[in-house]
């Protein structure tokens, strides 16, 4: 296939953002261009005979949710497309593509931002890396590797994956930095299918020692042995942290002995469960229930109005620190779980209350960049989109911080509304280009040189100038 001569490039990208008069396009484009999307900088390969570069495409799907863009079959029909022409099958081949190593790229990206991060002020809080899993529930049946997984907001099987992600928070700003799709084979190993469900399953090939393998094989793995690698990946990145932090379903005196031989994370801090798991307090083996009824002293925390006590104690000859802590007389006692020996119960609660933004994540990733939306059958585009994602979260709460948005929702409608100035502006740019060509044929006058006539004196001719090249090209 020859190459397209009409091919879009990066700084046409550059030119319609430069064009906006709101704030949020100019940020965004900023924090984009930090991000280095060529190929070479995100350690991506295009074929010779491609139509567009790989890092292009990427580029593009990154910009999908701003214009409103749900999946590539959405796309020519878009106001992206108008602005960025391009083929939908592009999409779809890069999206299905065993061969492109996420991992890589997702970590080039956070190593960019988090520089840019630092670059502009360090912030004051502890930085964090937390770990969660989430639904991402799915309605075709045909879809590779698809099964039920038990979701703890419905408190029902569904179908759907389970994701698991590690994300890295330095008290203002979250950025997802990896993560994986899992399912639940259950004791039957049929992942609550039927049998001829599963027969129907949709079936890909998988080169050994592609990127795509090493996904399939954390299909099955447990999430604990996933989060581990995760956080090894991470400090073999040169990457540091203060504190891992978890919910309860990830504490256990495994990630607690890991946690506590790490040196590029310092500290582990999580809510742990309420159970039969013992710790050595005071020489003796007891129960979170046990330490309770035997300890009459609590305190009780003005500021955060919370009643309280702390113990020093020993999980499998690892020392710990456990807070319990209830909001009234009438609530369940709860406990949180450090291996830091120094921190005070306030002090604990605030880290631990930033584990809370990546079930921010979670739903803004849902409700604006349709996170567990992609319906592809391939196991790889479901990889792949949710790896675009996390690349648009990053870059969106970067922009959010730098341009003073409460949230990315009022992120999101200060760009909607830019684009639709930008589409309509386009729209009679063209119109006025044609009229002018058709005028200076019919008085047989050099076009450019009339044009040129028209914007020396006037402005907003001046500012949509850049538009009908852009229109041209498509």
């Amino acid at each position: 296939m020859p190459r397209c001569k009409n091919t879009i490039k990066t700084d046409e990208v550059a030119t319609f953002f430069k064009k906006s008069t709101k704030e949020a396009m100019r940020v965004i484009y900023e924090v984009i261009k930090a991000t280095k999307t060529t190929d070479c900088g995100l350690g991506l390969t295009s074929a010779c005979n491609a139509v567009r570069k790989t890092a292009e495409k990427l580029l593009l799907l990154q910009l999908y949710p701003l214009f409103k863009v749900t999946n590539p079959y959405n796309f020519p029909g878009s106001r992206l497309a108008q602005q960025l022409p391009a083929g939908k099958d592009q999409f779809y081949r890069l999206l299905n593509d065993g061969g492109v190593a996420w991992r890589t790229v997702g970590y080039k990206v956070f190593g960019r931002l988090k520089k840019l991060l630092e670059s502009r002020g360090a912030a004051s809080d502890p930085t964090c890396l937390i770990a969660d899993d989430s639904d991402l529930p799915k309605t075709g049946r045909r879809m590779e590797l698809i099964g039920k997984v038990f979701s703890h907001v419905s408190h029902s099987m569904i179908l759907g994956f389970k994701m698991l992600t590690l994300a890295y928070s330095d008290g203002k700003t979250l950025l997802p930095v990896d993560f994986s799709l899992h399912g639940e084979k259950g004791k039957n190993g049929t992942y609550g299918m039927k049998s001829k469900d599963l027969k129907k399953r949709y079936k890909a090939e998988h080169k050994a020692g592609n990127p795509d393998s090493g996904r399939i094989a954390e299909y099955d793995k447990s999430k604990l042995e996933t989060l581990m690698a995760m956080v090894r990946r991470f400090t073999r990145h040169g990457h540091k942290a203060d504190y891992l932090l978890t919910d309860s379903w990830f504490v256990c005196d495994e990630l607690v002995k890991f946690v506590a031989e790490l040196k590029a994370v310092k500290h582990l801090l999580g809510m742990a469960k309420m159970g039969n798991t013992k710790y050595a307090v005071d020489g003796k083996e007891k129960t979170a229930k046990q330490i309770i009824n035997a300890t009459k002293r609590k305190k009780n925390s003005k500021t955060l109005r919370y009643r309280y006590f702390v113990k020093k104690a020993e999980l499998k000859g690892t020392p710990v620190l456990l807070f319990f802590c209830k909001r009234n007389r009438n609530d369940n006692w709860n406990v949180l779980l450090s291996t830091n020996l120094d921190l005070t119960f306030e002090q604990a609660y605030k880290i631990y209350a930033t584990r809370w933004s990546i079930e921010v994540y979670f739903k803004e990733g849902k409700q604006l960049l349709n996170l567990g939306g992609c319906q592809s059958q391939g196991f790889n585009a479901q990889i792949a989109a949710a790896a675009i994602v996390q690349l648009q979260y990053s870059i969106l709460s970067v922009a959010k911080r730098f341009g003073s948005y409460e949230t990315l929702g009022a992120l999101f409608r200060d760009t909607e509304a830019d684009v639709l100035e930008l589409t309509i502006n386009e729209r009679i740019w063209i119109c006025i280009c044609q009229v002018i060509s058709e005028l200076a044929g019919f008085l047989g006058l050099d076009k450019e040189k009339l044009m040129s006539n028209l914007i020396a004196d006037n402005q907003t001719f001046t500012k949509l100038i850049n538009i009908e090249p852009l229109s041209q090209a498509g």
